[in-house]
């Protein structure tokens, strides 16, 4: 353990100061081990599985063809250490030669360690590989990426071949390159089967396995980081045949709305018009293409690319937040000369009109910074319009600060009609990360009965991106319920006052209300064993599902921590469901649902008479993006939604936020909150509980600061048998300030003055 410890310290030292590798072996001598020659000359980058320089795991320098290589047979497990980078984009390339009959292989870890590293991607050479068994294939290869067998490729035998990666941390985005040609792309985090979970790059593994027949030479390998922009994806379409689909063209960055390629929805090339000769993209009524460009959250991005649209023809085009089908969210939509909804931009719920050249190309530019969260769009390099990228188009409602996808759609009729050429879409270079840091560490009062104290937080934010932040608090004395009392837990009334439904088809509708710590917080340490949703006077599709969800961001619900169908139920009364386990109240959020299949035309949506506000009204439809109906133009009040919970409750309102708890902040920005310490109602005693700060600070997810109160009664005698001895003279009077702690530290100087009490001044 320690050995290993020391090793990864100097892979971060080497990296802190370079960050770059340049191996052709041309230092080494024939014959002698790769990582004992290596870390001999100080090149700290070479070692083993097992840490072990200089034995059977490590491989040999060979002569091959003229030049020193690196000969990997029998049961050599070579470990090329990359530092420990979670932001930034970077570089890693080398050839490999297998030999006839032979299979290579090499994988890139998230993380090392050796039998519990994590697996980012695998590369078989010559065979084939399900995620189990090796077949031995002459020229072909599989790649496991964000999925098994991803991707299958050509290679040569007993031929050099050059393999490349490139890994934009900040993006979260691998890329997969054979020979100069790319092959696959990925979400990186979701390692090589689609499992994972860490956005990291720590080491190359270079292994020979007998059983599967594995021995190869390897030679130039690079590693360096990409300062510079990148061209994600580019084309000019005249690569391609006409008539050929989009979707089976470049399945890896585009598809249809229906993940469909190929089908009706895609669109085709064409040579009947083009900005650059012979080809262009054409879009006709019934086509519905969407262009993927991975779910970004950080850095800056360019779209661009050249647009006709003929006099009387018709276009629209958006940018989505998420792409979900028919439960995406919509960033911006854009239309033109749409029948009904001429040439505008929709965003934040408002449409603003602009104006675009027919019968000639004009070009589409957009410039997105995740970081800054903002957007400007151009045509032919004029502005025509910049605002928050995250707020939604149909709303004024900041939703989702994350790029995934346009989708192309002529939406009309036959006039609706264009063609779209050199489509390029680019990551703007420079280190993205946010570095959010919180002060106090710690939090501690000492109050008398009654006695408030309001202690400041502040979350700064020291880096290059946005910082996210979200907080709550637990309390420390939340163990588990006693007792039977039962409480109401709810926003809304008794009265039911309006039903609402959805117009498009028959959705699965998912609505209910987010409880606080802050708001259920005289029930805490209760158990929630029964939840209720009051029923109107229409039905659904099959049955009711009420869920009880626990903690994850903001706006989104966690883990499912109890579900219940409900096959039956009564019309115009309140329809209650118990719980299979109960769910402990500890001060993180707990969202209550109910979900159902909406019947067409129906208004099963069932809210009171009250002014629905923040976490009342949330809901998603068709298992999409969580949203709220107050949003400025609509209040329908709460959702006809309770739990009940059981059992004693301990103090658990004594430490509460004062203002919003959580948000994001700028790079260079700070944010303030504060927690209120309340005594009101307490006995004496140390009361504790802990804040926890949530961010998408990958080296600090997560703050855990202490809270203590320590509550002081006190005992004031005064004597009552007060005599004056004569006539305007200042009385003595005896004092006893009693106290069984020590007195806190901003307890008022009490000064008694007796004088002109008993003649006539």
């Amino acid at each position: 353990m320690k050995r290993l410890l020391l090793i990864c310290v100097c892979a971060l030292t080497v990296f802190g100061l370079r960050a770059q590798i340049t191996e052709n072996f041309s230092e080494y001598t024939v014959g002698g081990k790769i990582a004992q020659q290596a870390q001999a000359m100080g090149h700290d980058y070479w070692t083993t599985w097992s840490s072990a320089p200089g034995g059977a795991e490590d491989g040999t320098v060979a002569s091959f063809q003229g030049n020193n290589v690196a000969s990997l047979v029998g049961n050599n497990d070579q470990v090329l250490l990359l530092g420990e980078e979670t932001t930034g984009e970077w570089n890693l390339e080398f050839d490999m030669y297998v030999p006839e009959g032979k299979v290579g292989y090499f994988n890139v870890l998230a993380d090392f360690a050796a039998g519990n590293s994590v697996w980012a991607m695998q590369v078989y050479a010559n065979a084939t590989n399900d995620g189990q068994n090796t077949t031995y294939a002459p020229g072909m290869g599989t790649l496991h990426a964000g999925a098994a067998a991803a991707a299958t490729f050509t290679c040569g035998q007993e031929e050099w071949i050059h393999f490349q990666v490139i890994i934009n941390l900040n993006a979260d985005l691998g890329t997969f390159f054979v020979n100069g040609e790319q092959i696959h792309q990925w979400q990186w985090s979701l390692g090589s089967f689609g499992n994972d979970n860490l956005r990291k790059l720590e080491a190359m593994n270079i292994f020979c396995d007998p059983s599967a027949n594995m021995e190869f030479y390897a030679d130039n390998f690079e590693f360096s980081s990409n300062t510079g922009s990148q061209t994600l994806f580019e084309t000019t379409f005249d690569e391609a045949s006409v008539d050929q689909k989009l979707g089976v063209l470049y399945p890896e960055f585009w598809t249809t709305w229906s993940n469909a390629p190929g089908g009706a929805e895609d669109a085709v090339i064409s040579s009947e018009l083009s900005s650059s000769a012979p080809n262009s993209a054409k879009f006709a009524f019934g086509n519905d293409v969407v262009f993927l460009t991975g779910s970004q959250t950080s850095g800056s991005y360019t779209i661009d690319f050249d647009m006709y649209l003929a006099t009387g023809n018709n276009g629209y085009f958006n940018i989505l937040h998420n792409f979900a089908g028919s439960s995406s969210e919509y960033g911006v939509e854009i239309y033109l000369n749409e029948p009904t909804e001429g040439t505008k931009y929709t965003v934040g719920g408002v449409d603003y009109t602009f104006s675009i050249p027919f019968d000639s190309w004009f070009n589409v530019h957009f410039d997105i910074n995740l970081d800054g969260d903002w957007i400007e769009f151009k045509i032919n390099d004029e502005l025509i319009g910049e605002w928050q990228y995250s707020l939604q188009a149909s709303n004024n409602t900041v939703g989702l600060r994350q790029l995934s996808a346009m989708d192309f759609f002529p939406p009309t009729n036959a006039n609706s009609l264009f063609y779209v050429d050199n489509f390029t879409y680019t990551s703007i270079g420079g280190e993205s990360y946010p570095n959010i840091e919180i002060t106090p560490t710690s939090i501690s009062a000492s109050l008398a009965p009654g006695q408030v104290s309001n202690e400041t937080i502040t979350a700064s934010n020291t880096g290059t991106s946005i910082a996210d932040y979200f907080s709550w608090i637990t309390y420390d004395d939340a163990t588990g319920a006693t007792g039977t009392a039962t409480h109401e837990i709810k926003y809304c009334s008794e009265t039911l006052t309006n039903n609402i439904g959805f117009t498009n088809g028959t959705p699965i509708v998912e609505l209910g209300a987010k409880y606080t710590g802050g708001f259920y917080g005289p029930y805490m340490n209760t158990e929630i064993t029964q939840v209720s949703y009051f029923v109107g006077d229409v039905d659904i599709t099959g049955n009711y599902t009420f869920r009880v969800y626990g903690q994850s961001a903001y706006n989104v619900p966690g883990e499912v921590l109890a579900e219940v169908v409900l096959p039956s139920y009564s019309l115009q009364s309140w329809n209650t469901v118990t719980l299979p386990n109960p769910v402990l109240l500890t001060g993180e959020d707990v969202w209550v649902t109910v979900s159902f299949t909406q019947v067409a035309g129906t208004y099963p949506l069932n809210f009171d008479d009250g002014v629905g506000s923040e976490n009342t009204d949330w809901y998603r439809i068709n298992n999409g993006t969580w949203s709220q109906f107050h949003n400025g133009e609509n209040n329908w009040g709460n959702v006809m939604i309770k739990a009940t919970s059981v059992g004693t409750p301990i103090p658990g309102t004594w430490a509460a936020f004062s203002g919003t708890s959580y948000g994001s902040i700028l790079a260079g920005s700070s944010a303030t909150y504060a927690v209120a310490l309340n005594a009101a109602g307490l006995g004496q005693d140390t009361y504790n509980a802990t804040l926890h700060v949530q961010t998408n600070n990958l080296e600090n997810p997560q703050f855990d600061i202490p809270i203590s109160l320590n509550v002081i009664t006190s005992d004031c005698n005064v004597p009552t048998n007060l005599v004056a001895t004569s006539n305007q003279e200042v009385m003595s009077i005896d004092l006893t300030w009693q106290y069984s702690e020590e007195p806190p530290s901003d307890m008022a100087t009490i000064i008694l003055e007796a004088h002109d009490i008993w003649g006539d001044g």
